[in-house]
């Protein structure tokens, strides 16, 4: 039972609003159900706001950072994310969502009601070796 994380996601500030935030998140939803992943995790940005309640609505939690060991951790993550974001933010918000299980996945597409399946996570987005990291 691996865990999937999704490095960035983003979409550019002419089309917010119009669902590729959503159709991004269920396509990765989809690849770490196929790979057999149990969850799946992000960090955004705090000072995000929007992006924080569309996770949300999708599912995902705010939860300590399982990664950072300690409070040095926290602090050098931080200072990273201000000197690579042109020091304009400062810190980040790990997110996680627990995914279904691929048999329960299966009996939901094979069901009666086709839309509460998850979309096919064809070859329409790249796929990255280093999306799933196994614990």
């Amino acid at each position: 039972n691996g865990e999937a994380y999704i490095e960035f996601i983003a979409c550019h500030p002419d089309h917010s609003g119009k669902g590729i935030g959503s159709k991004l998140l269920a396509w990765a939803d989809q690849f770490a159900v196929e790979q057999g992943c149990s969850k799946l995790s992000l960090e955004v940005m705090t000072a995000n706001d929007g992006a924080i309640r569309l996770y949300e609505r999708k599912g995902y939690v705010v939860m300590k950072d399982p990664h950072m060991e300690d409070e040095c951790d926290a602090c050098i993550g931080s200072l990273f994310v201000y000197c690579c974001l042109g020091c304009k933010y400062w810190s980040l918000v790990y997110m996680e969502k627990q995914l279904p299980k691929r048999s329960d996945v299966a009996q939901i597409q094979g069901g009666a009601d086709a839309q509460t399946s998850l979309p096919s996570a064809t070859t329409s987005a790249p796929q990255h070796a280093s999306m799933v990291r196994d614990e």
